[in-house]
């Protein structure tokens, strides 16, 4: 009933969609390809925190082959790797429209991130791919445009909230998966003001998940991750 409202009031506007979140939505395949018209016309799209299969990767891939609009790509937590982001890659540069790309939180490795490197800085003024299954290496941290670690910048604080918000409305079983990957950094990656804090304030959430579990394969879990993030 949700989609089909969705689609409904989409569908009665006309031009831009300035914004489409559908993070964590469920939204299939079938779903992508029937509202692909409307996918089209959007400048800033969130698929995030889906888990989007190679089909859905292709429709996201037709429209970023076909869309004037599209400048900004969220993936984060959609289970995609380097088979999938390489075709993204091939599509973005038909148009060369995609400003930014966010895609925390998945399984991209360094030879995935090279399928970006005549892409950035331009059309790719930002990518974000924090939490995936880069080495520990110096590959891609001279290029400003690719972010794989936590930098003092700013804007990461107010992204920050933003996962903290996304944690605390996740089940326990949601929550785990996410610290699988959130605490699975170099220390290095630490090293930012911000990303202390973030971690603090992480640590503090799994400490209230604690006291109120009530499952003991679960709380096991999560006092695994809180004593990583005590270390």
């Amino acid at each position: 009933m949700d989609y089909n409202t969705m689609k409904y009031f989409l569908n009665l506007t006309k031009g831009k969609i300035l914004e489409l979140d559908l993070t964590g939505t469920g939204v299939s395949y079938e779903a992508l390809r029937d509202i692909e018209p409307l996918l089209l016309r959007c400048e800033n799209l969130w698929l995030g925190e889906n888990n989007l299969n190679m089909e859905a990767v292709q429709v996201i891939a037709d429209v970023l082959q076909g869309s004037e609009s599209l400048t900004c790509l969220g993936l984060g937590w959609s289970n995609i790797g380097d088979e999938e982001l390489l075709t993204l890659s091939s599509a973005i540069r038909i148009k060369r429209k995609l400003q930014e790309l966010w895609m925390e939180g998945n399984r991209v490795s360094d030879t995935g991130l090279l399928s970006l490197s005549d892409l950035t800085p331009n059309p790719l003024k930002k990518v974000v791919a924090i939490w995936n299954d880069q080495t520990d290496s110096e590959t891609f941290y001279n290029d400003d445009s690719i972010t794989v670690n936590f930098t003092d910048d700013e804007t990461w604080e107010s992204w920050g909230e933003w996962v903290i918000k996304r944690c605390e409305v996740s089940s326990n079983e949601k929550l785990v998966m996410v610290l699988h990957k959130v605490c699975n950094v170099p220390v290095h990656c630490l090293e930012a003001q911000w990303a202390k804090a973030f971690y603090k304030e992480l640590s503090n959430l799994i400490e209230r998940r604690i006291e109120c579990c009530t499952e003991d394969d679960m709380c096991k879990k999560l006092k695994k991750f809180e004593g990583i993030l005590k270390l």
